[in-house]
């Protein structure tokens, strides 16, 4: 699946671009001012956009951020700067050289009673601009004294989200549970509760957040609260098992997720919670009497669920070439993110308007439902397949996205710009055979350099309030089949999504990706086999409390040519930040990122970086996936930014399914968690334990059915903050639980073990 990714996100829609261009060419006088690509124009000519000038020149033009109105109008101009000094009162110099207003990404950076929204230092958003609202506060399980951050999102009347508004809370029943401010506590009273919100002075929000409260449980028990992961619902009618030396109890959670075993201590050998419908979930030694368990729904291949719509790039400057990518928030208990939700669905899509340029495109070509592009006024990404319901894409629209969501509250975002044919002569060359060839010639190097500066000319889109529900799949066209049946022959090829039951949430990319930074990355770590990992991504993001990470923008770096397994870094690269700019040392990467905007604005920070084999993902075979992470949680991100912190060391070892159980055969020092995931067809079975050379799987029927049978497994280990023990990710209302690991994470690993690959770092074994 993730060399499928990598292939369709990456490879297909570069390569589709590139190729269509490859030999293209404009006759145009580059005086005169027509559109006629980036590198027309130089200093003094006359220009009608900021692409007709050589950068990094711009178009003085009113509608430019940068315009200077002492200089002429319509000219290409220079604003380019070697330092602050060379920049006005209030701008600094960028790493693209350009001089820029200084950005606020928190209300530290701005004075008096201004507020930093959409990084500009301003009043607060008054009630009477906002139209709607609706809570984004999840439903959730405290104890008495514990607390619950409450969050909601506002819009405006054009539909555009809106930071730093204050928001009136309420519940009915604070003795249950009160709310103050934007705190909700557990009270003196156990219950349920019911949490509502309205804009201060303005309107009532939509929708509405059921919290919890459980009194101490019984002295000389253990209690189980047994939740719906990512949702926070109580499961009712599961069955728990604690196993206690020779002590074995089975009972079933009730109506609020609960259920207590008397005689039981928090010493417990393991807990076991299992439900039809739901993956098999195991927590050795949980090491508390108050355990909390967010629990997954199996993975249902019969249906699919998510949201569609277009992006507006009304906000980005017009070229001839449109591109778009739109995806859902990574989930708060990111272990349950796959790659299918990230991608979406795969479609054939009408590619025969890019003919008349180029004979090497096919008439049609599989995309990802996430990856929209436009050529002049050829929407390719628009047929009817994915405008469903319908959409009809206005004249500054992308269209059509399809975006797979898991159910539940979440959050979507969306990248996209407009760029000129100019901008990626250079990449035609080198990408010129991609759509013809394999995968193991692809030039990533060239890819990433040629494409990511191109980020600082993209818009950021969000919508940080979006809830979603799954529907059936349906037939493809032509088919005649019960896609019920998850054991049809050729099932994804005769089965697809119901897209027209997506949720239409069209999406407005307001915000450039405007920060730009250069990071200085630690060492890539070593493989199973000793070679250092062959590049890295950084991903910033805003942490969204009870829906998940939203990306911000990235940067990407590869292994410096001729590295030594002492010294594994990533390699500098020149024009980082467009032609002209600074080349970056060994151990740096670019980023490009928005500022924290359209209802992000005060959520935490993230830098989320990942050394992964690169080589080895988009290669037929490879040693079987492994990817480390480091995770800093920061206040604002720095012209010069470092991570913090090292990527942890890939984990080997086997899971043995005569012996049942998972063998580390490299030290797990420093670890906090491991976590192991069994699969056998559709079901699943997650064992959670702490850090051990050896995890002895507990005898339950259903575990132990899947194992027997197991036909893939994945290991992860998992770094906690220091002040987070393991005992704490299972307590309930620590504060630390499993299903916030943003908050409390510092990296972690994540290793495949196949069944077929005896060179793997890990190994599913009989």
């Amino acid at each position: 699946m993730v060399r499928y990714f990598l292939r369709h996100t990456l490879c297909v829609p570069v390569g589709l671009i590139a190729v269509a261009f490859a030999g293209c060419s404009s006759d145009s006088d580059p005086a005169d001012p027509v559109d006629c690509g980036a590198q027309c124009v130089e200093e003094g000519g006359a220009c009608i956009d900021t692409l007709n000038c050589v950068l990094p020149l711009i178009c003085n033009l009113p509608s430019e951020v940068l315009f200077d109105p002492d200089e002429t109008e319509g000219t290409c101009i220079s604003v380019t700067c070697a330092d602050n000094d060379d920049c006005d009162a209030g701008e600094v110099c960028g790493p693209d050289m350009l001089c820029r207003a200084q950005l606020c990404q928190v209300n530290g950076d701005c004075t008096g009673n201004d507020v930093c929204v959409s990084g500009v230092c301003e009043a607060p958003p008054p009630a009477s601009s906002i139209e709607s609202c609706s809570v984004s506060t999840r439903d959730g399980s405290i104890t008495t004294g514990a607390t619950v951050t409450l969050t909601a999102s506002a819009k405006n009347a054009a539909g555009e989200t809106l930071g730093r508004v204050a928001f009136t809370w309420a519940s009915d029943n604070a003795d249950a549970v009160s709310v103050a401010g934007d705190m909700a506590t557990g009270g003196a009273t156990g219950g349920a509760a019911t949490i509502t919100a309205e804009v201060t002075g303005g309107v009532a929000c939509e929708g509405s957040a059921t919290i919890t409260n459980f009194l101490s449980a019984p002295a000389e028990s253990v209690r189980v609260v047994v939740v719906e992961d990512g949702v926070g619902a109580p499961v009712a009618d599961a069955t728990v098992v604690v196993i206690e030396g020779a002590t074995v109890s089975t009972a079933s959670t009730a109506a609020d997720g609960s259920v207590t075993f008397a005689g039981a201590t928090a010493g417990l050998d393991s807990v076991t919670v299992e439900k039809d419908g739901w993956q098999l979930f195991t927590v050795i030694a949980p090491g508390t009497a108050d355990i909390y368990i967010p629990l997954p729904r199996d993975n249902d291949n019969t249906v699919a669920g998510g949201i569609r719509g277009v992006l507006d790039l009304s906000r980005t400057t017009n070229d001839a070439i449109k591109f778009g990518f739109a995806g859902p928030a990574i989930p708060s208990n990111l272990l349950d993110f796959g790659a299918e939700s990230l991608i979406g669905d795969i479609l054939p899509t009408d590619t025969s308007a890019l003919a008349v340029l180029s004979s090497a495109i096919p008439e049609e070509l599989p995309l990802p439902t996430g990856t929209l592009l436009t050529l002049a006024d050829s929407q390719i990404t628009a047929g009817p397949e994915r405008c469903v319901g319908p959409i009809v894409p206005g004249p500054d629209d992308l269209g059509c996205y399809l975006t797979r969501m898991a159910p539940g509250p979440s959050a979507s975002w969306a990248l996209g710009g407009q760029v000129a044919i100019g901008d990626l002569t250079s990449l035609i060359t080198e990408l010129s055979g991609l759509l013809g060839g394999g995968t193991a010639d692809i030039p990533i190097t060239d890819i990433l350099e040629g494409v990511l500066p191109l980020l600082r000319l993209f818009n950021h889109g969000v919508n940080t309030s979006v809830t979603t529900e799954q529907f059936p799949k349906v037939a493809v066209p032509g088919q005649s089949v019960d896609c019920s049946d998850a054991d049809l022959p050729n099932y994804d090829e005769v089965c697809i999504a119901n897209f027209s039951q997506y949720a239409a949430q069209d999406m407005i990319l307001t915000q450039p990706l405007s920060i730009l930074s250069t990071v200085d990355m630690p060492d890539l770590p070593l493989t199973q086999t000793s070679t250092c990992t062959s590049g890295a991504v950084v991903l910033a993001a805003s942490f969204v409390d009870g829906r998940g990470l939203v990306p911000l923008g990235l940067g990407a770096g590869l292994l410096r040519e001729g590295s030594t397994t002492s010294n594994c870094v990533v390699g500098g690269v020149s024009n980082p930040f467009g032609p002209g700019t600074p080349a970056l040392n060994d151990g740096e990467l670019a980023l490009s990122l928005a500022p924290p905007h359209s209802g992000l604005e005060g959520s935490q920070t993230v830098l989320l970086s990942l050394a992964l084999d690169i080589d080895g993902l988009v290669a037929s075979g490879g040693d079987g996936f492994q990817v480390s992470a480091v995770l800093n949680r920061v206040d604002r991100v720095e012209a010069d930014q470092t991570v913090t912190g090292t990527f942890p060391a890939f984990p080997t070892g086997t899971v043995d399914k005569g012996d049942a159980e998972v063998t580390f055969t490299s030290p797990v020092n420093g670890i906090t968690v491991t976590r192991t995931e069994i699969n056998q067809g559709g079901r699943t079975w997650l064992i959670y334990a702490p850090a051990q050379a050896t995890v002895a799987l507990p005898d339950v029927a259903t575990g132990r059915s899947i194992l027997a049978d197991a036909d893939g497994a994945v290991i992860l280990t998992i770094n906690m903050a220091s002040s987070v023990s393991y005992d704490d990710v299972w307590t309930l209302a620590s504060g630390s639980t499993i299903d916030r690991l943003f908050d409390i994470i510092d990296g972690f690993v994540v290793t495949d073990c196949p069944d077929d690959d005896p060179n793997a770092a890990c190994r599913l074994e009989d």
